[in-house]
């Protein structure tokens, strides 16, 4: 698991964002990392870069099945992970939206919530051996 935009239990310093610490309640005004500067939610904010991208275009170029849950692929850079994916390989995209696929090879739909989709989907795949 790659958490590509960051993670709400974590928060990170303001000015070094290889500062990252457990968060266990809210984040105040005044409360500091050891460099002195705020803290802030450990999550990427539109407009920001998506530090592990790069990361993730790596396990994409090598996976033998991509499972993309809840998202339009509308929203980039994550959007275009699944441009990186080889050819043959399956991919699924579990949402509970409707949307219109894009065109990409050996995509299927699971329009379910990511809980039930997983499930079933996770039953196929172990079904399929």
């Amino acid at each position: 698991i790659i958490h590509l935009h960051g993670e709400l239990l974590k928060m990170r310093s303001s000015i070094d964002e290889n500062l990252v610490y457990d968060c266990n309640g809210d984040i105040l005004v005044g409360d500091k990392c050891e460099l002195g500067s705020q803290l802030r939610p450990h999550i990427v904010w539109f407009g920001e870069v998506v530090p592990k991208i790069e990361e993730a275009v790596d396990v994409v170029r090598h996976a033998d099945i991509l499972v993309v849950i809840g998202t339009s692929l509308a929203v980039y850079p994550a959007a275009g992970l699944i441009n990186y994916s080889k050819y043959e390989i399956p991919k699924w995209l579990i949402d509970p939206n409707e949307m219109e696929l894009p065109r990409i090879p050996n995509l299927k739909f699971i329009n379910e919530k990511a809980t039930v989709g997983v499930d079933w989907l996770v039953k196929k795949l172990l079904a399929d051996g």
